[in-house]
């Protein structure tokens, strides 16, 4: 098992090695994105169009990184991945110049509606925190009306992140008594210092809150923030 598992890892991380020498700019990552979009390749047209946005977003290339958020929205709506295709297109729509962006939307927001709309609490949350990088939040339900989760904070830093990873990283665990559709858990913040953060769960999304703004309660290094929405990409 162990074997399998290297075997993985050492494929999937020559596999990107490979596509990140392949394009170095965030208009050869587009081509060769497009390329494998018209032959059904979506995985590769990911994988290509990830590359995209992180150059793009280093560059400030505003116009190629709009096309790289529809066109992974794009991927993963034909891969059947439609939370993951929204929670692309939501980036994408923070442009309201980007009339592709909305047309995508619709789409992929036809997808989702229906008596399938999820509004358990039990889920995996995201929040977009450039490039490519997604803050996470994982929810599980347990008896007695309370919750468990895990929340895990990313920054940017040195482009791309495919090759550099992540500049700073944040972690936290817990447990937290619901009330209504809202808990507040408690964390020991890195200098051991106790903090609280507020989780609203909506249909489908959950607003998180820190209730101590202090530095001494950041969840992980400088530039790391947890607060904001978070979308719902797995039940």
């Amino acid at each position: 098992m162990r074997f399998t598992l290297l075997v993985c890892i050492v494929l999937y991380t020559l596999t990107t090695f490979a596509q990140s020498t392949l394009c170095s700019t965030p208009q050869q990552c587009n081509t060769l994105g497009k390329r494998a979009y018209e032959a059904e390749r979506w995985q590769a047209a990911i994988n290509f169009f990830e590359l995209q946005v992180d150059l793009a977003e280093a560059d400030n290339d505003t116009k190629l990184m709009q096309i790289g958020y529809n066109n992974l929205a794009m991927a993963y709506y034909h891969q059947g991945k439609f939370r993951e295709a929204y929670a692309w297109i939501k980036v994408a729509l923070a442009d309201p110049e980007d009339k592709a962006a909305r047309y995508n939307a619709e789409l992929i927001q036809n997808k989702l509606k229906g008596p399938s709309q999820d509004k358990a609490i039990k889920g995996t949350y995201k929040q977009y925190a450039g490039g490519t990088l997604w803050n996470i939040l994982k929810v599980n339900s347990l008896s007695d009306n309370r919750i468990e989760y895990s929340l895990s904070v990313n920054r940017a830093g040195r482009r791309p992140v495919q090759t550099y990873g992540p500049a700073a990283i944040g972690e936290i665990a817990g447990q937290g008594q619901l009330e209504g559709r809202q808990a507040v858990v408690e964390y020991r913040s890195e200098n051991d210092q106790q903090c609280f953060l507020r989780i609203l769960f909506e249909d489908e999304a959950a607003t998180l809150e820190q209730q101590d703004p202090s530095p001494q309660c950041a969840v992980g290094g400088l530039g790391v923030a947890a607060h904001g929405r978070y979308l719902k990409t797995e039940p």
